[in-house]
C-alpha cells in the first residue's frame, strides 16, 4: 500500500512537472499581447517572434481534419455522437496558391458546384494546423471548407506535433504534403505565468523527490527488519548462539 502511494506521487509529480515544462518553453518570450502575423509570411518560412500569435482572414481546409474520439462502444463503428478529444485542420493565406486557385475556379463558373471535378486545384503544400477543442463531437467536426475572419492561439510545435497514425490520416488526404515543417497552432491557448509555471515544475520535481525517498527509506526498512541467514560461520555482533542461549531466550534470537 505505501509503495503504491509511492509510485502515485511519482507519477503525479511528473505529470506536473511536465506540464509545466511545456508551459516554460511556449511562453518563453511572450509578450503581453498576441502579436499580429501574416499567415503568408508563414508559409514562406519566416518565424514569428513570439508563439502567441493572431491573424485574420484565413482558409480552413476541414476536409483534411484528423481527430481523436472515444468510441461510446467497443469495437463498434465511429457515431455521431462520439466525443472528440481534440481536431487539427490545415489553414492557408488567402494568397496560398490552392486558395487562389479555387477563387479564379469560381470566377469562371460563378460557383464552385458548377466546375468540372478534374479542373479542381491539389493542396500540395501545407504549413500549419490548428489543434482545437472547440469540437466536441464526431458531428460537430465540420467537412468541407470555410473562410474565417481570424484566428488567435500559440504555436506549440516544440511540444505538440501529429502522431504516427496522425500523419498517415493525413496523408491519405494530402499524399504530397512534406509534414517535417508543419507549424501546430493550438485555437485558444494564452502563455502561462512564469511564475506559476516555475512554482509547478519546482512542485512536480519536489515530489517525484519526495517518492523516490521514500521508496527507499520503505526498502531499507524492509531489509533491517528481515532477519539474516543463521550461518554460524558468519557472525553478526559476537559468536553465534548456542543450544543454551536459545532455551535460555525464548524470545528471538536476532532483533
Amino acid at each position: 500500500m505505501v509503495m503504491r502511494l509511492i509510485m502515485l506521487a511519482v507519477i503525479a509529480g511528473g505529470f506536473v512537472a511536465w506540464g509545466a515544462w511545456q508551459d516554460i518553453a511556449v511562453s518563453e518570450g511572450a509578450t503581453d499581447e498576441p502579436i499580429p502575423i501574416q499567415l503568408v509570411e508563414l508559409e514562406r518560412g519566416d518565424v514569428p517572434a513570439t508563439n502567441w500569435i493572431t491573424m485574420g482572414e484565413h482558409f480552413r481546409a476541414y476536409w483534411g481534419a484528423v481527430f481523436q474520439y472515444q468510441e461510446s462502444s467497443r469495437g463498434g463503428e465511429m457515431k455521431d455522437t462520439d466525443k472528440v478529444d481534440y481536431t487539427y485542420y490545415p489553414v492557408l493565406s488567402m494568397d496560398h496558391p490552392y486558395v487562389t486557385a479555387l477563387a479564379a475556379l469560381e470566377e469562371r463558373y460563378g460557383t464552385l458546384s458548377e466546375a468540372p471535378d478534374e479542373e479542381f486545384p491539389e493542396l500540395t503544400s501545407v504549413s500549419l494546423f490548428v489543434r482545437t477543442t472547440e469540437f466536441k463531437t464526431v458531428a460537430a467536426v465540420p467537412e468541407g471548407f470555410a473562410i474565417e475572419p481570424g484566428l488567435t492561439g500559440m504555436l506549440v510545435t516544440e511540444i505538440q506535433s501529429l502522431d504516427e497514425e496522425e500523419e498517415e490520416l493525413v496523408r491519405d488526404v494530402f499524399p504530397d504534403i512534406d509534414l517535417a515543417d508543419v507549424a501546430i497552432l493550438e485555437e485558444g491557448r494564452e502563455p502561462a505565468s512564469t511564475e506559476s509555471a516555475y512554482g509547478r515544475l519546482t512542485g512536480g520535481i519536489a515530489a517525484i523527490l519526495a517518492g523516490i525517498g521514500g521508496g527507499l527509506r520503505s526498502l531499507r526498512k524492509k531489509q533491517d527488519g528481515d532477519p539474516p541467514t543463521n550461518d554460524p560461520g558468519m557472525p553478526m555482533g559476537g559468536p553465534p548462539p548456542t543450544s543454551v542461549d536459545a532455551a535460555n531466550h525464548p524470545g528471538p534470537l536476532y532483533k
